[in-house]
């Protein structure tokens, strides 16, 4: 991740509209380098960022956090069946891409382990983005938890 740093220089103008090709083509699909499959990368000590991509299922109703803030939780699960609990905070709550049997990448996600010896969770905040693969996907059965907890 890299941030920007602005001077008294700096100009900031909002392009209406995208004009890359990556960008206007919804056909050119992201690049299989820039995030993973392989569920077994969640098996690190949380917290970390991850990219990961898997199929949605098991999406629930809508919650809010203590603060008023929109949750959303589901389930992203491998060709395997290996599955990990995921939470969307803020903006992606409104998401089209979280609907059940929709393949996404899900980038910059972090992975928190849980509170109360519960499992733990891959979060997506507001700075995180979600890309559809396809949609219609066959939900494979769920075998494994992968828990997020201190290695």
């Amino acid at each position: 991740m890299r941030r920007l740093h602005s001077t008294q220089w700096t100009i900031v103008e909002r392009v209406p509209a995208p004009t890359r090709e990556s960008l206007t083509n919804e056909t050119i699909a992201p690049h299989p380098a820039l995030y993973t499959r392989d569920f077994a990368r969640l098996m690190l000590k949380p917290p970390f960022l991850v990219n990961i991509s898997g199929i949605v299922s098991m999406v629930q109703d809508e919650t809010f956090s203590a603060a008023g803030d929109p949750m959303l939780m589901f389930r992203l699960t491998d060709s395997g069946g290996r599955y990990v609990q995921c939470r969307a905070f803020g903006r992606h709550v409104a998401n089209e891409h979280i609907d059940n049997g929709t393949e996404v990448v899900l980038y910059f996600v972090t992975a928190q382990r849980g509170l109360n010896n519960q499992p733990g969770q891959l979060w997506i905040y507001d700075e995180a983005h979600i890309v559809s693969l396809q949609t219609g996907c066959a939900i494979p059965d769920p075998r494994q938890l992968i828990e997020l907890r201190d290695v």
